[in-house]
């Protein structure tokens, strides 16, 4: 709505600033009859208000400002203190590298603590965080809040040298440094949670100079105006610049279309400078009229908006890229430097979070893209919290003006200084991110695509926050639960007016929304908390009946679930009692989580030992759990769909790629199948073990029998410290029935096995060990010839971890009708004769096992065993048909992948030592191999290219030939023709620029030259590795990238030789696949 008690007159009576606006001293106020000069004399003396309403604006501002300093002074508190030392430092880095550009940050050293050859060195590092042109700035620096003032300018002289950080640029880009989701909530896990910053940006001035109004800078505004309607009519009626050239007389009737548009947005300005009937200002001098002079402000505000961009695109497209840049570079440098401390940037500009726009799944599969826009907006990017001063103009204005409508006509006002009584003091010490509105029914039911969104977020990680998100969305299709959180964080006492029920009848063991207001009535400082309103909200919705088709049985296992849910989410286990530990809880957020642990699972009864066996992963506990999640998910998706039917809204799911890709994920994966190895919804539990004790329960069908068990104690290696493990029993249950690699699949990649201590003298890895010296699998044969030991385990192990690196999926692969399998191990006679065993992962990162038996290797076992009769199996014509078909079914180029074999030794007699096990090992997984090889892989030939998905394999692969051409040093001098060539015939340009690329394999090649003794044994450990970091075809390419990179030095061709030897050793293929 427009603002009623606007006007203009001639004389305004002139009333005091409201408490709290800084007054008007000598000069700054010009009163000057505002016709007196050009256009820009309209801007010279602040609106004339109704006294109603410049009362009610300015109680508004002092009372939003209040309340946003005391709701950010309370999560900066919470957050800075669970932030240790490196998040702390980090975010300083952030801020300071943010606020400066020139050139003395083309070269800062810092020194990182690495382990070299086995020990702990301080390693120099450069980066270059200086990007010519790029805008610079963080507005309100020198106001920083007082809990990061102090330690951010102690942190800054120490690191960069610099006293004080003072303003030193009028116009700084970067409004806010906000944080969004658990920091500074009751969610925010101490040393746990990552920091994900949105940097919002604004590359044009929030104020606007009067200088940008003359008449003159008007008239440029009109042209830039009718230019850019020009060529916008023009790309509408799809015409050409040569139809154009061709044909004056369609220009010309362009040209009468963009100015009659014009006409209709501008009709007075349209007057003086396109028809020329009228001098505004002499006919205001000569004529006063307050609407006539309000309509002319309006419309130089408007075209100030619209021409600004179109006069300026080029410059701000290139500021926004080199500030984009920029900001890579810190987040580069930050990573390096802080390795410990999770930080996240995310660039977005004003506009963008003023319009709801997120970049699409289509380009990053973290973005929701069009599923939420607003909704996003207003329930989490608003309620951050923020780490610059500058508060959200919205916080400034109650809720009757807080509409688009009378939130922009504020805004506009105060940035062209018409507010200024009202406004002065504060308009440069607040950023734009638009208004927060009540959403109407219309705009929610249009975003439809959130219950594609968690639909696709559940099948792919994290079920109880998406179940919680998902029904977050279906309580905002009713009208008394549509409210926003910013909404709830400026006024909480709305939710409290709709709780009503008692615990009475069924409802008795519920822990109902009046129990949660007198948790707040504890802590009162939870109003400012949007993750518990959030969870507050949909308690109140559930509880009170305000979502329709719900039964009370229905909504009570709603109630149970949302608590269960929200207790994984804050990761409630922090505040769990230990026997025989002396517990504090001290902090805000343990207090508040021991008061929802008492009152929501109360001590002793069911729903306690329930939430204390989800989380220490009891298996039963948490597959029931999990069922039931599932259920009240697709239920809930069920009624959203009931009520858009209601509303007569459309399901875009088939028009719109971005829905397709996460509905088509959904519909694939939110089920379990069977034989894929399911990532565990326990987030918290993803942590590796000191020990995982592995057995067998004999009489299992098909050798399920295998169970895992996690063994941890304060004694155990690496644990005594560990924090989230720190309330499991001794002994906590993995997986059970299962058969043996799907089991060790489960426990590698949820995480349970791996890494100690990482990166420090006292890394190891999780102990894995057989519960007993002998397991009775059931049959004589296996027994004998499948049986395992515990170096074989843990060789296997190894091969999976280093076949299966981490993966980043591109989910746009799940509109695929055929999806690729990107790694494949194949074991034989792994615990069972004649087994053959597939351990496959797919382009959407879906881990499966699949297992078959060849009888007749099973019935032959005892024989096979004589010496050198593996031989035998190895040819035999039954093996390469079951592989045949395995390979063939699920479409698998083995060129195209990253591929492995297991061969159990224990089943074949061979002429080895007894002695020299592990050659025994090599030599018989070497043959299978190369059977394998020799029936199913053809060499890329002719003009086939090489297939890279990735930028780390191609950097790889370039960084083994340019190791030749530098294998005696020198590396800037030498010549990487072949290598530069290869890399630019395959260099995706979504990978980024080329050149860093390149830069950074030199910058690998140097320190993998500069190791010294230990040169040789790297190079090996190198080679090595390509079998798992490559496919076949990129490996292949690799020795023939060295082989071509001889030609271009003839100095220490020996060398070269040898070294390319060494390579083609460890990958190891038959001589003739390298003349393809």
């Amino acid at each position: 709505m427009a603002l009623k008690g606007l006007f203009f007159s001639k004389s305004a009576p002139q009333k005091p600033a409201p408490t709290g606006s800084k007054p008007k001293g000598p000069g700054e106020r010009r009163l000057v009859p505002a016709t007196q000069g050009g256009m820009e004399s309209l801007f010279l003396e602040p609106l004339a208000l109704s006294p109603e309403l410049e009362l009610r604006l300015g109680e508004a501002a002092e009372a939003g400002r209040a309340h946003f300093d005391k709701y950010n002074q309370n999560r900066l508190e919470l957050a800075f203190g669970s932030f240790d030392g490196a998040m702390k430092e980090a975010l300083f880095d952030i801020i300071y590298l943010l606020h400066v550009n020139d050139s003395s940050l083309s070269e800062i050293t810092y020194a990182t603590t690495e382990l070299v050859d086995f020990k702990e060195k301080q390693v120099e590092n450069r980066a270059n965080l200086f990007v010519e042109g790029a805008p610079f700035g963080v507005a309100g620096l020198e106001d920083l809040p007082p809990v990061i003032k102090e330690p951010f300018l102690a942190h800054v002289s120490k690191t960069f040298g610099v006293k004080g950080v003072a303003a030193n640029n009028p116009n700084p880009v970067i409004q806010a440094i906000f944080s969004i989701g658990s920091i500074g909530t009751v969610g925010h896990k101490h040393l746990a949670s990552d920091l994900d910053l949105q940097i919002l940006y604004r590359l044009e001035p929030f104020l606007v100079p009067k200088e940008e109004l003359t008449t003159e800078a008007v008239k440029g505004m009109v042209a830039a105006t009718l230019k850019s309607l020009f060529k916008q009519l023009q790309r509408q009626n799809k015409v050409s610049v040569e139809q154009l050239t061709q044909n004056p007389n369609l220009a010309g009737k362009i040209n009468e279309m963009a100015r009659r548009k014009f006409a209709q947005g501008f009709p007075l300005l349209n007057l003086q400078f396109i028809k020329k009937e009228l001098d505004l200002m002499e006919h205001l001098r000569a004529k006063p009229n307050p609407k006539v002079k309000n309509q002319l402000i309006q419309e130089i505000e408007k075209l100030h908006r619209m021409a600004t961009k179109s006069m300026r695109k080029a410059e701000l497209s290139l500021s926004q890229e080199r500030l984009k840049a920029k900001i890579t570079k810190v987040q580069d440098y930050v990573a390096k430097r802080y390795p410990t401390a999770e930080i996240y940037l995310f660039p977005m500009s004003d506009e963008d979070m003023k319009n709801g726009k997120f970049s699409s799944t289509l380009e990053s599969k973290e973005s929701s893209g069009s599923a939420y826009e607003l909704i996003l907006t207003y329930d989490t990017l608003m309620p951050g919290v923020y780490f610059t001063p500058l508060a959200p103009a919205h916080f400034l204005f109650d809720g009757k003006t807080n509409n688009e409508k009378g939130y922009h006509q504020l805004v506009e006002g105060m940035r062209f200084g018409l507010f200024d009584p009202i406004f002065g003091s504060l308009k440069t010490k607040v950023c734009e991110q638009g208004p927060t509105p009540d959403l109407t029914e219309e705009y929610i039911g249009g975003h439809n695509g959130a219950i594609y969104w968690e639909a696709f977020k559940a099948s792919s990680g994290n079920l109880p926050k998406a179940l919680m998100n998902l029904m977050r969305y279906e309580t905002l299709l009713y009208p008394k639960t549509r409210r926003t959180m910013i909404q709830v964080i400026k006024d909480p006492s709305y939710l409290n007016g709709l709780v009503d029920r008692m615990p009475t009848g069924t409802w008795t063991e519920t822990f109902l929304p009046r129990s949660i207001l007198a948790i707040e009535s504890s802590f009162p400082n939870l109003a400012f908390d949007p993750w518990w309103a959030r969870y507050k909200a949909l308690k109140i919705a559930y509880c009170e009946s305000l979502v329709p088709r719900i039964e009370d049985t229905e909504g009570q296992e709603i109630s149970d679930v949302l608590d269960l849910a929200f207790a994984l989410h804050v990761r409630i286990s922090d505040v769990f009692d230990r026997p025989g530990v002396a517990q504090k809880f001290e902090s805000h957020r343990e207090k508040v989580l021991r008061e929802f642990l008492s009152m929501a699972f109360p001590p002793n009864s069911k729903k306690r030992i329930r939430v204390e066996g989800i989380f220490i992963g009891d298996t039963n506990q948490v597959t029931l759990f999990e069922q039931q999640m599932r259920k009240l998910f697709k239920k809930c998706i069920n009624r959203i769909a009931m009520r858009l039917d209601q509303m007569q809204i459309k399901d875009e799911k088939e028009i719109n790629q971005e829905f397709q890709i996460w509905y088509h994920y959904y519909k694939k994966n939110f089920e379990p199948l069977p034989n894929v190895v399911q990532p565990t919804i326990l987030q918290h539990l993803k942590v590796p073990r000191g020990r995982v004790l592995v057995g067998f329960e004999k009489g299992q069908l098909l050798g399920n029998g295998w169970f895992f068990k996690a063994f941890q104690k304060n004694t155990v290696r690496g644990f005594g410290q560990n924090q989230l493990l720190a309330h499991l029993p001794e002994e906590t249950l993995l997986i059970e029935n299962c058969g043996f690699l799907k089991g060790l699949a489960h426990c590698i990649f949820n995480g349970y096995y791996g890494k100690l201590n990482q990166g420090t003298l006292k890394e190891t890895f999780t102990s894995l060990e057989l519960l007993g010296t002998h397991i009775d699998l059931g049959s004589e044969s296996d027994n004998d010839y499948a049986y395992l030991q515990p170096g074989q385990i843990e060789a296997l192990t190894h091969q999976i971890l280093s076949l299966f690196p981490h993966q980043k999926i591109d989910y746009r692969a799940c509109l695929q009708e055929d999806l690729r399998v990107t790694e494949l191990l194949i074991c034989l006679n792994l615990w069972h004769c004649g087994q053959l065993s597939f351990l496959y992962r797919n382009s959407l990162g879906n881990v499966t096992v699949d297992e078959l038996e060849v009888p007749k290797f099973f019935a032959k076992a005892k024989q096979y065993h004589e010496l050198n009769r593996y031989q035998e199996v190895l040819s035999d014509s039954t093996l390469f048909k079951e592989l045949s078909a395995f390979l063939e079914g699920k479409k698998v180029d083995l060129g195209k992948i990253r591929f492995g074999v297991w061969l159990n030794h224990n089943s074949f007699e061979t002429s080895h030592p007894l002695t020299n096990v592990a050659r025994k090992e090599a030599d018989l997984n070497r043959e299978f191999r190369a059977k394998i090889l020799e029936r199913h892989y053809q060499p890329p030939t002719g003009a086939a290219k090489v297939a890279y998905e990735a930028p780390e394999p191609l950097k790889r692969v370039v960084l083994c030939g340019a190791l030749v051409a530098a294998i005696d040093g020198e590396v800037n001098k030498k010549e990487y023709g072949a290598t530069r060539e290869l890399l630019s015939e395959h260099w995706n340009p979504k990978w980024g620029d080329q050149e860093i690329a390149f830069t950074g394999v030199l910058e690998e090649l140097k320190r993998l030259l500069s190791a010294g003794n230990l040169l040789n044994r790297n190079l090996n450990l190198m080679a090595e590795g390509l079998k798992f970091e490559l496919t076949l075809d990129q490996q292949l390419q690799t020795v023939k990238l060295m082989e071509r990179m001889l030609a271009f030095d003839s100095k220490n061709q020996q060398n070269k030789q040898t070294l390319i030897q060494t390579f083609k050793k460890a990958i190891d293929l038959p001589e003739p696949y390298y003349r393809f």
